[in-house]
């Protein structure tokens, strides 16, 4: 079954957007006119107020009139420069401005989509809920089928709770200087995740592969939500066989998650981590995107980042997630 995302972006919102784009980049090039505007009349002004000078020291005073046009130059490259440096100090402030009001509102709409689409995340679990215990305050649910029903009740719960978890550590690390992360042991991160999957998902096979020893930089909490989601969307569209290895390149290190399911089109790696993009025609989907999304800003806050990567539909995926190596100390 292919998974349908949510229309998060509707039209008029791109619109609206796009409008304050504009006016932002209107407002901006307003102020550096207006900068503009103001510093030619000051020019012009000084270098009036420099020929009158000038003037009056000709008529009234024994100064040779070489002597006075020296002075007057000396004088008008000195306002010059000055405007110079005047209007290259405002400009630079009122773009640095401009900058960070525009990183403002792109985190602003970024978290504005993310609440959106997250909140319709726990909307239909919620609502599935609601429904069961409804029904079972009814007795409109036969004994035998109430085992059924509860397992998928208690599995939108861990759902609902593992969304929970994600954000709240994604609003943490974000506080947080990747460079003052505590050091963490590589192969102890990965083992830890691999036996919880055991003991909490019967049945779901995870091969252990080549794992490398090394202390990387990361958030332990943050490492176990990504590796969580990977693993989970693994068992949702990479069948039930899933294997995971880690390798260092340079100075970082890879963790890879791969399966052999239901994979997808390499020109669609990128959309696989966007919240508010529709899937790709072709039917294959590879996870919902709020969940990959969250893992790879997590990724990011801790320096690093996550990828994807398959070799088309069926064929599989990879999921790479890169954390940065702490650099060995030789006695």
């Amino acid at each position: 079954m292919t998974l349908q995302r949510p229309a998060v972006a509707t039209s008029r919102g791109v619109t609206s957007r796009r409008g304050a784009q504009w006016l932002d980049l209107g407002l901006l090039l307003g102020a550096l006119a207006v900068i503009g505007v103001l510093v030619g009349w000051w020019n012009v002004f000084s270098r009036r107020l420099i020929e009158e000078n000038r003037a009056l020291q000709v008529s009234h005073a024994d100064v040779p009139v070489a002597q006075a046009a020296e002075r007057a130059g000396r004088l008008e490259l000195m306002i010059v420069g000055e405007s110079f440096v005047l209007a290259s100090m405002l400009a630079a402030l009122v773009v640095g401005l401009w900058l960070v009001a525009r990183e403002r509102q792109r985190r602003t709409l970024q978290m504005a989509r993310l609440l959106q689409f997250t909140g319709h995340e726990f909307k239909t679990p919620v609502a599935g809920l609601k429904a069961l215990l409804e029904a079972l305050k009814a007795g409109r649910v036969p004994l035998e089928s109430q085992p059924r029903l509860l397992d998928h009740g208690l599995h939108a719960c861990d759902a609902l709770e593992h969304l929970t978890d994600s954000m709240l550590v994604l609003q943490r690390s974000r506080a947080v200087d990747p460079k003052a992360l505590a050091h963490e042991d590589a192969m102890s991160l990965v083992l830890n995740i691999v036996d919880h999957r055991r003991v909490a998902h019967v049945g779901e096979e995870v091969r252990v592969g080549d794992l490398e020893s090394c202390l990387v930089r990361a958030d332990r909490d943050a490492v176990r939500v990504v590796l969580e989601n990977l693993f989970d969307n693994a068992r949702k569209y990479g069948g039930a066989k899933t294997t995971v290895s880690s390798a260092t390149e340079g100075q970082r290190l890879r963790i890879s998650i791969a399966d052999s399911g239901r994979g997808f089109a390499p020109a669609d790696a990128e959309r696989l981590f966007e919240v508010d993009q529709p899937s790709s025609n072709d039917g294959v989907t590879h996870g919902s995107g709020l969940g990959l999304h969250l893992s790879r800003q997590l990724a990011r806050a801790m320096g690093g980042d996550l990828v994807a990567e398959s070799e088309g539909p069926g064929k599989g995926a990879a999921f790479h997630l890169w954390l940065t190596r702490v650099p060995e100390v030789r006695s």
